[in-house]
């Protein structure tokens, strides 16, 4: 299942106030450590995000915390059986959760991205950017399949990139290594995911974020 989050603008100062108890010492560490309130405010719906999935999937009502595999990939403590895996960027956040590895990422569809398309894309990919009537969403559905497939793997974007090549799947739905791929294009993002099964979509709201059970 996956969990997404994109009017972020609509969570305020206040609401990063009410939010605070309900956030791991951990993530407030964290959040302490930033500086401009957009940047807070992304780390704790990030997290509010995750809570937020893991009552609903899996009936885990107390504070996550958080380890971390060999290349960064999160995982839960003492919760072998229950995968996540957490996207953000300045557009939205998504959260996946499956009794399997998954991985998910989200992408704005902003131009100044296609300055890494060179070193990013296959040169079959790089060809369709290039003649593509918007370039930057193209590049942000092949950079978003990349990092749900190698954060699925667990490996994050340290491999090379150019070597995984989609552009021969212009469908929203695709087996790539025996996995699923699903692409869901939004207005100003894209978000994809990489997983055994196929998973549903599910929007939220800040406001659905506050209202989770405090219960540890």
């Amino acid at each position: 299942m996956l969990y997404a989050l994109t009017d972020i603008s609509k969570f305020t100062e206040e609401d990063l106030q009410k939010s605070l108890p309900l956030l791991s010492e951990q993530r407030l560490q964290k959040i302490q450590r930033y500086r401009f309130f957009k940047d807070k405010r992304l780390s704790a719906c990030a997290f509010l995000l995750l809570r937020y999935a893991l009552q609903k999937e899996a009936q885990i009502f107390e504070v996550p915390q958080l380890e971390f595999g060999k290349f960064g990939k999160p995982f839960l403590k003492n919760q072998a059986k229950v995968h996540f895996n957490l996207s953000h960027t300045s557009g939205g956040i998504v959260c996946g959760i499956s009794s399997a590895e998954i991985g998910v990422d989200i992408a704005d569809k902003d131009p100044k991205n296609l300055d890494c398309a060179q070193s990013a894309l296959h040169p079959e990919e790089l060809k369709e950017v290039q003649h593509s009537s918007n370039p930057a969403a193209t590049f942000a559905r092949f950079w978003a399949l990349k990092e749900s497939f190698l954060k699925f793997t667990g490996t994050g974007i340290g491999t090379n990139l150019p070597e995984i090549n989609y552009s021969h799947h212009p469908e929203n739905q695709f087996l790539y290594r025996n996995q699923q791929m699903q692409v869901f294009d939004q207005k100003e993002t894209v978000i994809c995911s990489c997983s055994h099964h196929l998973e549903e979509l599910r929007f939220l709201s800040p406001k659905d974020l506050l209202q989770i059970s405090q219960r540890n």
